[in-house]
């Protein structure tokens, strides 16, 4: 007897020729954590919310607001503004390392869920310009372009917004900080004093203690059995952080 035919057989799940169209790429849920439709990012306004994944990344469908054209743009992007328009001339217009340090700033003022978030935006600290880029764009015509420097606030207290932003080394920016104010007494000692050679840690931790220029200067002439200004780390003084000790104190005056 002849063999009998088999059944012919069904395959299932996704086909595995050609590739899936523009619906099949929006298919599935709209996540919460995207944006809203006529939320604006600069000049770009999203006009459907609905995530287009790309290599594990989300875009959002967006218009120009000043020309009109439409296209996808990645959402990270969008939100630290580093997105803008291809088509009338708006994308963006500064370079990469301030672009990311903007939008670092941004974030750490206005995302709960960053590191920085309590010492910046817990605290009261707000971002004031329109976008990332509108900070950049800012920082290039009043400042400059100083990659080797980082963008410091001139009132630590204060916010980012134009005129309380400058270039500064990163040891002035760090002086800048709530918790480095000692600095400025330091520096001030050093230039002031700078035959009393305690290392950096041992002035400090006198400054911290809260001993004044005259008592250090006391210890310093006391005979001792162990020698002094020998071993250990001794700075330079920084001019520009120790003014800071004159300017808090002519404010408080």
């Amino acid at each position: 007897m002849p063999d009998s035919p088999q059944p012919p057989t069904t395959r299932s799940g996704p086909p595995t020729v050609g590739s899936p169209s523009r619906n099949a790429q929006r298919k599935g849920s709209r996540s919460s954590s995207l944006e809203t439709v006529g939320t604006r990012f600069g000049r770009l306004m999203v006009i459907d919310a609905t995530p287009v994944m790309r290599n594990g990344k989300s875009y959002l469908m967006v218009r120009c607001t000043t020309c009109g054209s439409e296209g996808l743009r990645q959402w990270g992007c969008l939100r630290q503004g580093l997105a803008g328009c291809r088509s009338c001339g708006h994308s963006r217009r500064v370079p990469k390392w301030l672009a990311h340090r903007c939008a670092v700033a941004k974030q750490r003022c206005t995302n709960p869920n960053d590191r920085s978030f309590p010492r910046y935006g817990g605290r009261g600290i707000e971002f004031r310009f329109e976008s990332p880029l509108a900070m950049g764009l800012w920082v290039m015509e009043h400042l400059g372009l100083h990659q080797d420097l980082e963008l410091d606030r001139i009132d630590n207290d204060g916010h980012y917004e134009p005129g309380n932003l400058r270039y500064a080394t990163g040891a002035q920016n760090l002086a800048n900080s709530r918790k480095q104010r000692v600095s400025a007494q330091f520096h001030d000692f050093r230039m002031k004093h700078p035959e009393v050679r305690y290392a950096d840690a041992t002035l400090r931790r006198f400054l911290l203690q809260g001993m004044t220029p005259t008592q250090i200067i006391a210890r310093w002439h006391q005979p001792s059995t162990k020698p002094k200004g020998v071993y250990g780390i001794f700075s330079t003084a920084d001019p520009v952080i120790a003014s800071r000790l004159k300017r808090s104190s002519s404010q408080t005056a």
